[in-house]
């Protein structure tokens, strides 16, 4: 019907946008081609051919549109499909490639766990081993200091006799004097009627003689040094600064008589910082303990360890760093055997003036000689018997 055709008319202008055009108007007096086909008789017929014919066609471009769409829609498809692919492939690649870290991780975890287990092991074997050591070593230790003790106490009851003897000996033959080395120098002590001032300060000492009918203790040692290096250099002491290297009683001895002396200033140079305090009290108020680095600045330095002494193994070495002297200073050794030890020779190739202990040796004797007689005795000839003695 005329209602039908226009609303498909209505339908292909919504899906195309096509106007539709116009039937038209029949012009009065005109006979429209149409009427006239009407007026044949076969003018319906053609609008119905017609019609079928635009709807063919319009389901022919419906047909093609949607096989476009699918076609589209296919391709979108296929496209995602592609994607999704790729996306899985990527995905399982990252995948492989996670499980080959994990793994390489999980290797490297394992090989780091055995090595921290063979490390441990390792520590724990040296540190048995260590202990086993510590252990042996303590118990060598303890031991050692037993028998030191056991030798020591035995050491010392012999000393003990020694002394007890050497005194009643004096006593009963009425030997007018004594010399007193190692071991004896505290031993004898008990024994004896009385000390002098020097000795009893030194809790030492190295002569006894008789003052009346008592049998006295001194130390010549301090004293013998003093005179024997104002005879060498031929100047007060007073005005030198002194390092004494060493702690031992050769050096308190020196020390309490330069104190005596007056000497500028004394520093006490020692392994051992206690026995170095012990010897500083000695030497009043201008002694002090020092370094080695005090020695440079120093204008005597006296070497009273026994280090360089002859046929011991420290024969060679060095009391003092060859560093810290230099040729404006005096350098005494107090070890006489050899005369010129290692630590002089090199004071000496310094261009330091330098003296051996031989000095402090015969001064300390000529000391007690007048101790003994009463006498004093010159001290010349007396410096090449003893050099030539020593020498041989």
């Amino acid at each position: 019907s005329k209602q039908k055709r226009v609303e498909r008319k209505f339908e292909r202008y919504l899906e195309t946008g096509e106007v539709p055009m116009p039937m038209p108007m029949p012009i009065r007096g005109v006979v429209h081609e149409s009427e006239k086909r009407k007026k044949d008789g076969g003018g319906e017929k053609e609008e119905e051919e017609e019609e079928a014919k635009r709807e063919h066609e319009d389901q022919e471009r419906k047909n093609r549109e949607r096989a476009e769409l699918e076609a589209c829609q296919a391709a979108e498809i296929t496209a995602a499909r592609k994607k999704h692919e790729a996306r899985i492939r990527e995905s399982e690649k990252q995948e492989e490639a996670a499980k080959v870290q994990r793994a390489a991780a999980e290797a490297a975890a394992k090989e780091e766990e055995e090595r921290e287990a063979r490390h441990k092991l390792e520590v724990e074997k040296r540190e048995r081993e260590e202990f086993t050591m510590k252990a042996r070593a303590q118990a060598e230790a303890v031991e050692l200091k037993a028998r030191r003790e056991a030798e020591s106490a035995v050491e010392r009851v012999r000393i003990e006799e020694e002394a007890t003897e050497c005194i009643a000996a004096v006593r009963e033959k009425n030997i007018r004097g004594l010399s007193v080395t190692m071991p004896l120098k505290e031993a004898v002590i008990p024994y004896l009627d009385g000390l002098t001032e020097t000795a009893k300060e030194l809790n030492a000492i190295n002569c006894v003689f008789w003052d009346g009918d008592n049998l006295i203790g001194d130390n010549t040692d301090g004293d013998g040094f003093v005179n024997a290096l104002k005879s060498q250099l031929n100047k007060s002491l007073n005005d030198k600064t002194f390092a004494i290297i060493g702690a031992g009683g050769a050096a308190r001895s020196v020390v309490y008589s330069l104190g005596k002396n007056s000497a500028k200033q004394i520093i006490v140079v020692n392994r051992s910082k206690q026995k170095a305090e012990a010897a500083v009290q000695l030497g009043g108020s201008n002694a002090r303990v020092g370094s080695y680095e005090d020695v440079a600045a120093c204008d005597i330095v006296v070497n009273s360890t026994p280090l360089g002494m002859a046929r011991t193994p420290t024969e060679a070495l060095l009391p003092v760093p060859v560093e810290f002297l230099s040729a404006n200073q005096t350098v005494i050794d107090l070890v006489y055997n050899p005369i010129e030890t290692e630590f002089l020779r090199q004071a000496k190739s310094l261009g330091a003036t330098t003296f051996s202990g031989l000095g402090m040796l015969i001064h300390q004797a000529l000391l007690q000689f007048r101790l003994w007689t009463g006498l004093k005795t010159p001290i010349e000839g007396i410096e090449n018997v003893v050099f030539n003695a020593v020498s041989g």
